[in-house]
């Protein structure tokens, strides 16, 4: 599995979900505009869990908050 480094996610620029980590992904729209977004499954169904916006959360806290929800949850 590739994973976004912080330079990666300043240069991308094509609409779509770009994986971050396990189940982080880094959401690109066609207005160019970027967000985290964990996709999760919480009771059986999958959840796409916004994060915050692209670069006010950061990679690390992005991936840090990813990981204490993945605990929750588990």
């Amino acid at each position: 599995m590739r994973r976004l480094n912080a330079a990666q996610c300043k240069t991308i620029s094509k609409p779509g979900f770009f994986r971050a980590d396990d189940t982080l992904y880094l959401c690109v729209k066609d207005t160019g505009r970027k967000s985290w977004v964990q996709r999760i499954v919480v009771d059986g169904r999958r959840v796409n869990m916004s994060l915050g916006p692209y670069p006010v959360v950061t990679l690390s806290e992005a991936r840090d908050q990813a990981l204490d929800n993945r605990r929750l949850v588990r």
